[in-house]
């Protein structure tokens, strides 16, 4: 046979023997904010890692396999990667580069793998539930179900405890440069002093008129009202866990309240405010407003009509804890009991 003819196949078996160096591996991240992005097709290749640490986030985005936690930490993981990868290249970052390290285990490539794009890889993986992130000593990838460890998900909140997993397994990172790091914007800073500013004067101008308002008993009322539908409505969950506002089920309907009282969509959020807003306002009416009617028939009218409001939205909150959780005992109207 030519030697001509097999010089192909002769480059295509090096390519999939020869280990990725670290230099090539950060070639490749650099294109893709950071990250290595591992599919069905490429993985064999691109998992060699003979003289760094490998750390790969292992997920399912598409909305018809339903993953909560991938939607929740996949963003981050990416962003945690591409913080990482800018301080590593930016000399004033104060980081430590690695690059020629004799510690191997201080050299890390973050990589990143969805299932709808990498299934062979999940399934020579033994991979049975997702999120998983993963981290290889130098060598280890190839013998992909040998992880050296494994980030556990049960237990956490938000992204701290996986930067703080993430140093502990590489040597000389410190947890702060993968904190991800967001510009100040000068337009907005110019914008909020000068908000700042206008405001003062206002209340300068009119503090007469707003130290009286302030003095009102109602307006304390209220305010205390509106504090607490904002604390117990779910606004700080959605802020630490950066929830999404919705989601698609496997039939492509538009979900609205997460399965489980462990999640909770930002559009379960609003409504779920809604509710108590009006449940809260008919309570207000019934104590503070009803009782100064002068008519009794009147009285007797809006009482009745504030109370069937009340029974009619109170109905439909018991109804979302049957969405949340099936096994709740409870009903209160028929017309809203779930199916």
């Amino acid at each position: 046979m030519n030697m001509l003819n097999i010089w192909p196949f002769l480059l295509l078996f090096l390519q999939y023997t020869t280990a990725l160096s670290y230099e090539e591996a950060l070639r490749i991240a650099s294109k893709k904010d950071g990250l290595l992005y591992v599919n069905g097709k490429s993985y064999e290749k691109l998992i060699k890692n003979e003289n760094y640490s490998f750390v790969i986030f292992l997920t399912a985005e598409d909305a018809r396999v339903g993953c909560t936690l991938c939607h929740d930490f996949g963003p981050k993981y990416k962003a945690i990667a591409k913080q990482y990868f800018e301080n590593l290249n930016d000399p004033q970052s104060g980081m430590y580069n690695p690059i020629d390290s004799d510690n191997d285990k201080s050299r890390v490539i973050f990589g990143f793998s969805d299932y709808m794009s990498a299934q062979t890889y999940f399934e020579k993986l033994g991979m049975t539930s997702v999120p998983k992130l993963l981290y290889y000593e130098p060598g280890k990838a190839p013998q992909l179900a040998d992880f050296t460890n494994e980030f556990s998900f049960l237990t956490v909140e938000n992204t701290d405890s996986y930067t703080r997993w993430l140093a502990q397994n590489i040597p000389g990172l410190d947890p702060k440069f993968l904190e991800v790091q967001i510009p100040v914007s000068k337009s907005k800073l110019y914008t909020s002093i000068a908000i700042g500013i206008a405001s003062l004067a206002l209340l300068f101008k009119f503090r007469s008129s707003i130290f009286k308002v302030v003095q009102q008993k109602t307006v304390w009322e209220v305010f205390s009202l509106s504090l607490i539908i904002l604390f117990i409505s779910g606004y700080m969950f959605n802020q630490i866990r950066n929830s999404e506002t919705s989601r698609k089920d496997k039939e492509g309907n538009v979900v609205y309240f997460a399965k489980g009282f462990n999640m909770q969509f930002g559009a379960e959020t609003q409504i779920i405010s809604i509710v108590y807003t009006i449940l809260s306002g008919c309570l207000f009416s019934l104590i503070k407003i009803l009782p100064n009617l002068k008519k009794s028939t009147t009285k007797l009218v809006a009482s009745v009509t504030v109370c069937f409001i009340m029974f009619i939205v109170y109905s439909y909150l018991v109804e979302v804890y049957h969405l949340k959780s099936s096994t709740y005992p409870f009903h209160l109207w028929n017309a809203f009991k779930s199916s």
